[in-house]
């Protein structure tokens, strides 16, 4: 567990970070500058951490923060500047989010992770500000929670038994805790905040038995990082493997990397083992021959296009602030050494004249990166991929440790997934019984125009689909996400001529039999949390389905064909604006705006204008699709 307490000044982050991996690595760490000025990460990955706390995140609720690799649960401080913890945990642990309070000032923030050897255990930061007391109720409500706990934070509670000066008022509050046997503090007397003229230990790592005993390498490290907070970085072990999550179904590929002759020429091997004059005699068949086309896609892509490697990127700093970097630490051993008065003051001078070159170097970095973008067309990628940086637009979202519905709460992965679905089925997705006469006629003449079309089947009245349809469609394909088969349509988009003509063949079979194979029936969902909602209400999520690209595809065939219908026959209204290119919402809008200015400019006739909009609950998933074929 790695524990970092980060800069005190103002829009600096404090922070306190831990981490559990197969053996455990636990370690404390300070001196961590504000998130825009973060640059200490390589220094903090080289130590395998799993876990981080941070202290004094000095973050707004309304502010995103991130690291790349993890899960982020925070406890900000509201209304007023500095404070706030957060914790930070690798994205293949098993944990959730358990505590989450701000009582008699002391922030606090826990997370329970599953290990393989105590079922779970407890991991907290606290944040006590100087002029507030340690609250008890705070660590009895945490080993209440779970009996195997550690508890990181920096308390600014000093005690003489354990390197500090003195001892105060929160330090032997501590002690009294001790006495109560509930937790301990880990055996270490030195000191963990450096001051010019003084020493103090004011960064705790405390834990319940038995892990206590388990901890072992407790190390003090040199202070690190440019702003000068004085706090020092902290790091232990802990023997426990964690439970790992199931790696995620969906595939990640390098397309700026892809061999897209040798991608065509693999896709075309593996499609030729297909006879292209086999009939295909039932929806057996069909499903088969979908899931070779499907299989010989992937095949192709993960010979000729390699997976995304998530590397940390971060600049390289200048030949000048490695020097200094290096003439700092070395002036820190020197003064530890010798504890010579002018050692001491080289040190801190290095410090400083680090900090000033380490802005020299982002400045001139931006200035780089800002010239680079001059030099590119407006629309690129590396434009859209500098924007998205600057907004934090993919930052990982995090979900309540428990959520609500119909007075059952979900805790675990399963229960919120299986709570989901109750939801959907029973609010979204339910169809209430019909009960009027009319809607008795509705569904008689609905089920006459479906028996019509099923026995007019084999009259071929629907055209077709061709090769220069299915060109077409590829061409003009976005490159959105892959659904649960993983094929992208970057790979559709780069079709061979055999590719199209076996999805011309295998789409007009779906045609033919009036079937959707059960692959292009499943979808990954992913849960979009709706702007300032409660995380714990289920009504509070987006859902939104990935669904098979290739199913896509067929669906935009068939789209077009019906829009072109649809405007040949005059069918829909002159004033039906959605879901019709060339028109939004903007043309009724201008439409009422025009109206409401008739009524006004004509004074024999003014007249009150009412407007009356309607917000539909669902609207797209509870459409009546028996009353949409009848009307």
């Amino acid at each position: 567990v790695k524990h970092i307490k980060a800069s005190q000044q103002k829009k600096q982050l404090p922070t306190t970070d831990s981490s559990i991996t197969t053996s455990s690595k636990v370690s404390t760490a300070s001196n961590i500058p504000p998130p825009k000025q973060l640059r200490t990460q390589e220094q903090i990955e080289a130590n395998n951490t799993h876990k981080r706390l941070l202290n004094e995140t000095n973050l707004k609720s309304e502010r995103q923060f991130s690291l790349w690799g993890y899960n982020i649960f925070r406890n900000d401080r509201v209304g007023k500047s500095g404070g706030g913890v957060l914790l930070a945990i690798k994205r293949h642990i098993k944990c959730r989010e358990v505590y989450n309070k701000t009582a008699q000032e002391n922030e606090v923030i826990a997370v329970e992770i599953e290990t393989k050897g105590f079922k779970s255990i407890l991991i907290s930061s606290i944040y006590g500000p100087p002029k507030a007391k340690i609250n008890k109720s705070t660590f009895d409500d945490l080993y209440s929670i779970n009996k195997n706990c550690i508890i990181v934070g920096d308390f600014n509670a000093t005690s003489q038994e354990k390197g500090s000066r003195k001892t105060n008022s929160k330090g032997r509050q501590l002690q009294e805790l001790y006495k109560e046997g509930l937790i301990d503090c880990v055996d270490d007397d030195y000191t963990t905040f450096e001051r010019p003229d003084y020493e103090e230990k004011l960064d705790w790592i405390l834990a319940s038995q038995p892990l206590l005993s388990f901890i072992t390498n407790v190390e003090t490290h040199p202070l690190f990082g440019i702003a000068s907070t004085g706090h020092k970085p902290l790091t232990f072990d802990i023997p426990l493997r964690v439970e790992v999550k199931l790696p995620s179904p969906r595939i990640s590929f390098n397309f700026n990397a892809a061999k897209w002759p040798l991608f065509r020429s693999k896709l075309d091997q593996q499609l030729m083992q297909w006879d292209m004059d086999r009939r295909l005699n039932s929806t057996l068949d069909l499903e088969e021959y979908t899931t070779f086309i499907t299989k010989s896609i992937l095949a192709a892509t993960q010979e000729a296009i390699p997976r995304i490697k998530q590397n940390i990127t971060s600049y390289s700093p200048s030949e000048a602030s490695k020097n200094l970097i290096q003439l700092k630490h070395q002036a820190y051993r020197r003064w530890k050494k010798t504890g010579d008065d002018i050692d001491k003051l080289q040190f801190y001078t290095s410090k400083v004249l680090l900090t000033n070159s380490l802005r020299n170097d982002r400045r001139n970095n931006f200035n780089k990166l800002m010239s680079s973008l001059c030099q590119k067309k407006m629309y690129s990628d590396a434009v859209w991929r500098t924007v998205r940086k600057f907004h934090n637009k993919r930052i990982k979202q995090t979900y309540a440790n428990v959520m609500k519905y119909n007075n059952i709460e979900a805790k675990s992965d399963k229960e919120k997934a299986d709570l989901f679905a109750d939801y959907f089925q029973n609010e979204v997705y339910f169809e209430a019984p019909d009960s009027q006469p009319f809607h008795d006629q509705v569904t008689r003449r609905t089920n006459c125009i479906r028996k019509g079309m099923t026995t007019n089947s084999n009259k071929n009245s629907w055209k077709q689909i061709t090769v220069n349809e299915v060109k077409y469609h590829l061409k003009h394909l976005r490159n959105s996400a892959t659904g649960p088969d993983n094929i992208h349509n970057r790979c559709l988009k780069n079709y061979s001529k055999l590719l199209v003509q076996h999805l011309t063949n295998m789409y007009n079979e779906i045609l033919n039999y009036g079937y959707i194979p059960d692959a292009w029936k499943q979808a990954n969902i992913i849960l979009l949390l709706k702007p300032n909602k409660d995380k714990q209400q289920p009504s509070s999520y987006r859902p939104i389905s990935l669904l098979s690209c290739l199913g896509k595809l067929l669906e935009k065939i068939v789209k077009q064909r019906l829009m072109s219908e649809l405007n040949q026959r005059n069918i829909l209204p002159e004033h039906q604006a959605g879901f019709r290119p060339g028109k939004s919402t903007v043309y009724n809008i201008v439409r009422l705006q025009r109206y409401a200015e008739n009524q006004l400019t004509a004074e024999s006739r003014r007249r009150h204008s009412a407007v009356v909009l309607f917000d539909i609950k669902a609207a797209f998933d509870s459409v009546w699709h028996d009353g949409l074929i009848y009307f």
